[in-house]
């Protein structure tokens, strides 16, 4: 048989006692959202029931008998009870199902204490706090972080949410990692679990073995999502395995994968609102990304690589200038960035900068954009 143990009922009561505090904070922030009225439903087999359930705990309020209650229900009229005898703004009443009809609840304000004089020095004193302006409320629009992928020339000039200042960070889990899910083979999820295999295979085991065997492994690793096999370009892979860039990455002195980096920006790349640039212009933005590739080759040249797995027209597929300038118009500024990055990273510029995009098995150069980069003190 199985009996329980003092540590167990420890152990249990404890996750009880925080599942519970978890649960009123819950119900502390839906109870404070509300701008102007608040409309709250519940549901109990029996009025009488209820009340006899809340009573105790509405006359004797305590720590035991809130925690020992297991519904909001509960807890809200555990409170209106308790406060109904001293501020008859709270009212409770009960609708019973044989009757749909809401009762009517008589809107009678309490009776409003007698005028009084204010205080002509407070009164001053509290107009001047209600009518004080922020004198820095341009640099709301400055975010204190943002993802290289966010970017653009006029950032700063958005009036939307798609900046603020104070973004929970999110790393939503792709479709293709969770089971039972429909129609997952789009090319977005299929150019991510390509990219996926280019981020975490082992270029020589690759290069040796071939790519399914090296898929293989990555498999069995967890590295890649269940249905793999069914989401990757294996021909688009193997034609990477056999470009002349896998011969670099090979033979280089030095070769960097999953670079991340933080570096501090000036605003003037980031809005085409003058004034506003001459108000801000002291600020910094934080920038954050991940560089692909970084590869210092046999000739100690410094070159930045990023694998794109964009779908190509038959027209660029065709005219790889037309394509290089789909590569440069589409990705340029976000290569700008990774460039400049590498630049501060390394104490010098990159020698190379270049997409491979899968779908043309092409290296395409990249002509980096000027940046501003706050002169080091």
């Amino acid at each position: 048989g199985r009996i329980n143990t003092p540590m167990r009922e420890a152990s249990l009561q404890s996750c009880a006692r925080k599942a519970t505090e978890e649960e009123m904070r819950v119900l502390y922030v839906a109870l404070t959202r509300a701008r102007e009225r608040l409309y709250v439903t519940g549901t109990a087999t029996s009025e009488e029931k209820l009340l006899q359930k809340v009573a105790i705990g509405a006359k004797f309020s305590s720590r035991y008998s809130v925690m020992a209650m297991n519904s909001y229900l509960s807890w809200i009229t555990t409170a209106i009870l308790a406060s109904s005898n001293k501020n008859p703004s709270y009212t409770l009443s009960f609708i019973h199902a044989a009757n749909h009809s809401i009762p009517e609840v008589a809107q009678s304000a309490p009776d409003l204490p007698t005028p009084i004089d204010p205080d002509d020095a407070l009164l001053e004193h509290l107009r001047k706090q209600f009518a004080f302006s922020y004198p820095y409320a341009d640099l709301y629009r400055v975010p204190a972080k943002l993802s290289v992928s966010r970017l653009s020339p006029d950032v700063l000039d958005e009036t939307d949410t798609a900046i603020d200042l104070i973004s929970a960070p999110s790393a939503p889990i792709p479709d293709f990692f969770k089971t039972g899910m429909s129609g997952r083979k789009n090319a977005a999820e299929r150019g991510t679990a390509t990219h996926l295999f280019l981020q975490f295979c082992d270029f020589d085991k690759a290069s040796k073995y071939g790519v399914k065997e090296e898929f293989a492994r990555l498999n069995e690793k967890k590295f890649l999502p269940p249905d793999a096999d069914k989401l990757i370009y294996f021909e688009e892979l193997e034609q990477f395995f056999a470009h002349p860039l896998l011969a670099d990455i090979l033979s280089a002195r030095r070769i960097i994968r999953e670079q991340r980096f933080n570096i501090l920006l000036a605003p003037d790349g980031f809005t085409k609102d003058a004034a506003l640039l001459q108000r801000i212009q002291d600020e910094r933005l934080a920038v954050q990304g991940v560089i692909d590739l970084i590869l210092e080759d046999a000739d100690g040249k410094l070159c930045l690589y990023d694998y794109k797995t964009d779908r190509l027209t038959a027209a660029e597929l065709a005219d790889p200038a037309l394509a290089a300038k789909r590569m440069n118009d589409a990705h340029g500024l976000q290569l700008s960035y990774y460039a400049k990055a590498a630049e501060e990273l390394f104490g010098r510029p990159c020698d190379r900068v270049a997409v491979y995009s899968t779908h043309a098995a092409r290296l395409f150069d990249i002509t980096p954009r000027p940046l501003s980069i706050p002169e080091k003190e």
